[in-house]
């Protein structure tokens, strides 16, 4: 491009000319000097027919001209600002911060505006260089030749580079002392602001002197703060620059809903801006709002105090404007000096609160202590706490025992339209945690608006209840990581009004510290109450156990077995299914279980009728039972379809169940016992041991009366027995007596006739161990023994026993009907059986009387 003058030619060196460029450029202490010094030596020592310098406003994304230096006087092209369009070399060298080139600028369509004006300013070629510091574009300069082609040797590029880097520091030094003298230091008015508050004897005056050095400090439209009436639960205006009252102004209200998003950030602490770029600051308000407030930028700032939030500072612009770290730093502070001088206006009023609060624990804790009746004590302290809380009512849940949730055990209203159920459901989730977790009570100042407690929406709309205040009566504080769902809070204390309104620190303390108190009587209640229920449940145990004794059948322990269950555990439904033990060898078939009682209070828990078929081996109750000792507490949701195709009713949400396996004793039934009641049920460890020990109860007295049962029909059978063992032998005796009396009478004088004698004699002989045989081999039981005799020869048997009897009485016996009649059966024991009924009509007959003795047909005994 434009070649320097020689050495030779000049005055003094390149080197020296550079170096003292340098030092002045350093000495400058405005921006034109420094650029007006730049294009001087550029032009000077390059001898270029254009200089032109331009600042690179990132914003707007334009050039703006600085000046320059060309062959024709007052050219208004190096003072103007140019749009830089995408696509043009300018625009280029300004985003990618590099060195470029243009051979010919007239022929060039990319430079815009300077390709028009490179004939009128005798330029062809260029040479265009980004003026950067730290990777940040400050401006471009540009060289232009009457030569084609703007490239340049490394020497002027050094040159250059040289300059262009030291024009660039100084400018970033101008800028930040230039940006250090504008910006404004918070720290001394802050300071004037906390000593001359503490000046002030009222809260009013503060507020009115951090208002006025707001305004003053930021030179805003207008300043105001707005403080919460907790009353109402709404924000409104207390104090602001344009009013000088200390009353509540006639200006917007704003809810905590209605300041969403803004209120949470508030109440973190945060500063809520929204400046020049509109609604999309850093937190966003609402459109509502702001037209509220009738302004396009704003500043909300928080009044904590201990975490609550007490109001905010609202610093609001009509018009789009960014407020700068000191502005927000000097917002914050006037905050925090306000948050600070808060309590002092209160501080009577919070003393006396003290004091009142002081005297009620004082009385809930004589009250709790010294009284026996602690139902009339929890009212009294119900009653206190809504006087001093100004609530509508007051609630004291504890957990239920033999339900899912917590039972009212107080409930004081002042209105008596207000109504509440007698069991609230079961808490979990977040809820848990807030009631758990906390050191004070959960407060929910709109409800259910305020996302508290929201599990008893149900429970409170009844009771049209928009605030509610809670507390857990247990002192363990809890941590969320652990597994709450299964910590008893003991009880919960709420506090309820009408309409919604906010609740104080001191009233979440207060009610919390009641809570504590009110746990003691809890808790020993629930003491009393535990072991008054455990001596009902093993009394009522002990008179079902002395039932089960008297019982004589299976049947009967069964029925037995249900109606005490239903007693004990107050439950609409109690069940016993029976099956075999085992099936009979060589069956491989399942078992089925049978229905053997069922007591059922209520339609709503009606099994089905018929029952279906329960088969053992596929019903998962069974045998889930079967594989736990203990009582298994299951949902009927959880039941598989097997067992819910005949346990299954309308009401029916739990059952407690459990089963006897006499796999090990065969001759003994298996049995499942079931007791169910509605979803809501719950068993204590308690309950849950008793139906352990009913089960055990009614396992031994099964077994004794089955064993007694299976004992008595032997008995009988042995009875028979032996009535026939002893009649047997005692006719054999009788026989053998009167054959021997025979053989001893029958010897005659002739030998002829005594053998015929004793041949008859011996004949009976043999027939008498006949009868002895046959009774050794019933041993334990009657064996059967089928024979056929002719009906003469077992009525002459018959009558030669019973003839000493017929003598005695004179009877005359006579056979009728066939005589060749053939009886089939055990022919000795319907021997004795004749024998006895024959000797039981003779001795009943009269002296002398026939006895007539019909034989007709063919009989099977």
């Amino acid at each position: 491009m434009v070649q320097s003058l020689p050495p030779e030619t000049k005055s003094e060196s390149p080197f020296v000319m550079l170096d003292r460029v340098l030092r002045q450029m350093r000495d400058c202490k405005t921006v034109q000097e420094l650029v007006d010094l730049s294009i001087h030596y550029i032009s000077s020592a390059f001898e270029a027919p254009l200089v032109w310098i331009a600042f690179y406003d990132a914003e707007q994304h334009q050039l703006v001209g600085q000046g320059g230096a060309t062959l024709q006087p007052n050219c208004s092209l190096l003072t103007k600002t140019l749009s830089l369009e995408p696509g043009q070399i300018l625009e280029q060298v300004a985003i990618e911060q590099r060195p470029i080139a243009v051979p010919d600028v007239p022929q060039e369509l990319r430079m815009g505006i300077w390709q028009k004006e490179a004939d009128n300013l005798g330029i062809v070629g260029c040479l265009l260089i980004p003026i950067r510091y730290k990777q940040q574009c400050l401006g471009v300069l540009m060289m232009g030749s009457q030569l084609w082609g703007g490239s340049a040797s490394d020497e002027e590029m050094a040159v250059l580079g040289i300059v262009i880097g030291q024009l660039a520091s100084s400018l970033q030094v101008m800028e930040e002392k230039l940006r250090q003298q504008q910006q404004k230091q918070a720290d001394i008015p802050l300071v004037a602001l906390g000593t001359a508050m503490r000046n002030f004897e009222s809260m009013d005056d503060r507020v009115q002197a951090a208002i006025a050095q707001i305004q003053a400090f930021v030179e805003a439209q207008r300043v105001q703060v707005f403080w919460l009436d907790r009353e109402r639960n709404e924000f409104g205006i207390r104090w602001s620059s344009r009013q000088s009252t200390g009353k509540l102004g006639n200006g917007p209200v704003f809810t905590a809903r209605e300041l969403e998003p803004a209120f949470a950030a508030l109440v973190e602490g945060q500063l809520v801006v929204v400046g020049g770029a509109g609604l999309s600051g850093r937190i966003p308000i609402n459109a509502r709002t702001l037209k509220e407030l009738g302004c396009r930028s704003i500043m909300l700032a928080p009044v904590l105090f201990e975490g609550e939030l007490l109001g905010f500072i609202s610093v609001e612009s009509s018009h789009l404007r960014s407020w700068t770290e000191a502005e927000q730093t000097m917002v914050l502070g006037a905050t925090q000096l306000i948050a600070l001088a808060a309590p002092l206006e209160s501080l009577e009023a919070t003393l006396g609160v003290i004091e009142r609060d002081r005297l009620l624990t004082s009385q809930v804790a004589q009250t709790v202590y010294g009284q026996t009746d602690w139902n009339h004590s929890l009212h009294q302290i119900a009653e206190q706490l809504c006087t001093r809380l100004d609530a509508s009512a007051c609630l004291m849940l504890q957990t239920a025992t033999n339900v899912e949730g917590y039972q009212v055990r107080v409930a004081y209203s002042q209105d008596r339209k207000l109504t509440f159920p007698k069991l609230f459901r079961k808490l979990s989730g977040r809820d848990l945690e807030d009631l758990l977790c906390g050191d004070m009570a959960v407060a929910a100042d709109s409800y259910p608006e305020d996302l508290r407690l929201t599990v008893w929406q149900e429970e409170f709309e009844q009771a049209a209840v928009r605030s509610v205040l809670a507390a857990r009566t247990t002192p363990t504080q809890f941590s969320p990581e652990q597994d709450l769902e299964k910590v008893d809070p003991e009880g919960i204390v709420l506090v309820v009004n009408a309409h919604s309104r906010g609740w104080h620190r001191e009233d979440r303390q207060l009610l919390s510290l009641v809570a504590h108190q009110v746990g003691v009587v809890f808790r020993q209640w629930r003491t009393e109450e535990g072991a008054a229920e455990q001596l009902h449940l093993f009394e009522k145990l002990c008179s079902a156990i002395e039932e089960f004794g008297q019982a004589q059948s299976a049947d009967e322990l069964y029925d037995l077995a249900t109606t005490h269950l239903a007693q004990l555990f107050s439950a609409p439904l109690t069940a016993a299914i029976s099956w075999p033990s085992s099936l009979p060898s060589g069956k491989k078939a399942n078992r089925t279980a049978t229905l053997k009682s069922l007591r059922q209070k209520e339609e709503e828990y009606q099994l089905p009728s018929p029952t279906p078929a329960i088969v053992v081996e596929r019903d998962a109750l069974i045998q889930w039972c079967l594989q736990s000792t203990d009582p298994l507490l299951l949902d009927t949701e959880d039941l598989h379809s097997s067992s819910r195709q005949w346990l299954q009713a309308p009401h029916l949400g739990r059952i407690m169940a459990i089963a006897t396996d006499n796999r090990q004793r065969p001759y003994l039934p298996s049995l499942l016992l079931i007791v169910g009641d509605s979803p809501l049920r719950e068993w204590s460890v308690v309950e849950q041991q008793v139906f352990y020990s009913f089960k055990s109860a009614l396992d031994s007295n099964l077994m004794r009366a089955i064993a007694q049962q299976t004992l008595l029909y032997r008995c009988e059978e042995l009875t028979e027995l032996n009535w026939y063992k002893h009649r047997q032998l005692a006719l054999a005796s009788l026989s053998l007596s009167h054959q021997i009396k025979r053989l001893v009478k029958a010897i005659p004088d002739e030998k002829g006739a005594q053998w015929r004698t004793m041949e008859e004699v011996v004949r009976g002989l043999v027939e008498i161990p006949k009868d002895l045989k046959s009774v050794g081999r019933e041993y334990w039981h009657r064996v059967p023994d089928r024979t056929t005799i002719l009906g003469a020869t077992l009525l002459r048997r018959v009558l030669r026993r019973v003839g000493p009897l017929v003598q005695q009485r004179k009877l005359w016996p006579r056979v009728h009907g066939e005589a060749k009649l053939s009886i089939a059966g055990h022919a000795a024991r319907l021997e004795i059986v004749l024998v006895e009924l024959i000797a039981a009509i003779a001795k009943r007959s009269e002296n002398g009387s026939n006895l007539e003795i019909w034989a007709q047909g063919e009989q099977n005994c």
